[in-house]
């Protein structure tokens, strides 16, 4: 390709002011790909922080997105769409018109390393193949809480993460209940979900693992043997450690930013021998690295996603070009779907407007 594309991308100028921005991107480089976006997800919680300006000032973000946490600044890690355009020392036979997905912020294009690419299996849907960065998150949550067949588990917060992690565990656990406030995401999990016990609160989980014969036994706290904290809410994590056994574990997996959790160590927890795992996608548990690397788990993601039918779960179908005005919509909390879809092919802001 000897000229280069007009991309169209969303630009964060401040807190809470996104905007639309048109420039020129050049021909891939060596070793590069231009990749046109059909496809793309909201990760909400992780996108709240962001948008609300609430980003922790010791943090440096990946290279996609500059490098830095300083405003002006893109956001946004899953993009889904087809190679139009490769470097001269790559085998366009091979890739040309490839279905790809990219670790990359919202935009209509976007120039890729060709090692960064990940192909799309050609019997993936491709809205589905937009889900690989959460899935990949709950498995790599659920690989750090390590579950044991048996065990009463509790997931807090039905987002997306919470919805995919539910239904991993699921699969594992022998008791598993997920706390969300929500109504409308309590009813949805019922659909998506029907062997999901769901409870509104953490009290109301505990009531819930009573009736569960399997429970921890130990006489002075009981309660779930694995917790996973996955409400964005910081305050919540002293509610999710409460709500584990003796000798249980509790899994942080919101990204809270620059949020703050006062937590009460000097009681329950000093006596309970509770273990809090930290978790994080971007490198494998530490027990796990020798055995498996980055290939290996990217395999076992693109296999849940073939393997589960996620179509049933709730989703808002958004047009690229109305993408601010619904991320301005979600910081504000109006948003309540765990899935929102973004869809790529720029349209006039008059037929946005029905």
């Amino acid at each position: 390709m000897s000229a280069g594309v007009l991309r169209h991308a969303l630009e964060w100028t401040a807190p809470g002011e996104p905007r639309i921005v048109a420039e020129e991107i050049g021909p891939p480089g060596p070793g590069e790909f231009l990749v046109e976006a059909e496809w793309g997800a909201v990760s909400a919680g992780s996108e709240r922080v962001v948008a609300s300006g609430r980003l922790p000032g010791e943090l440096s973000l990946d290279d996609s997105f500059g490098g830095g946490a300083r405003f002006p600044l893109r956001y946004g890690y899953s993009l889904v769409g087809c190679v139009i355009a490769a470097g001269d020392d790559i085998d366009r036979e091979r890739w040309l018109g490839r279905r790809v997905f990219a670790f990359e912020p919202h935009a209509t294009h976007a120039l890729v390393a060709a090692e960064a690419v990940k192909p799309v299996p050609d019997a993936l849907d491709p809205r589905t193949a937009t889900l690989y960065p959460n899935t990949e998150t709950a498995l790599t949550l659920l690989w750090d809480g390590a579950p044991r067949y048996g065990e009463a588990a509790l997931v807090v917060g039905l987002g997306l993460v919470g919805v995919l992690t539910a239904r991993l565990l699921c699969g594992v656990a022998g008791f598993v209940v997920a706390v969300e406030p929500d109504e409308r995401r309590r009813r949805w999990a019922v659909e998506v979900l029907p062997e999901l016990r769901i409870a509104a609160s953490v009290p109301e989980a505990l009531e819930l693992l009573r009736g569960y014969d399997g429970a921890a036994p130990h006489r002075r706290y009981r309660g779930f043997d694995l917790v996973y904290e996955l409400s964005g809410r910081a305050p919540v994590l002293e509610e999710a450690i409460g709500a584990a056994a003796f000798g249980g574990r509790v899994v942080p997996g919101s990204w809270y930013g620059s949020d703050r959790s006062e937590l009460a160590l000097g009681g329950r927890f000093h006596r309970s021998r509770v273990t809090i795992v930290p978790s994080q996608v971007s490198t494998i548990p530490p027990e796990l690295a020798a055995r498996f690397d980055y290939e290996r788990r990217s395999a076992i993601v693109w296999d849940l996603l073939r393997r589960f039918d996620w179509t049933s779960l709730p989703r808002r179908d958004v047009r690229f070009d109305a993408l601010d005005r619904e991320l301005c919509a979600l910081v504000a909390g109006e948003n309540a779907e765990p899935w929102i879809m973004v869809q790529y092919g720029m349209e006039t802001t008059e037929d946005n407007d029905e």
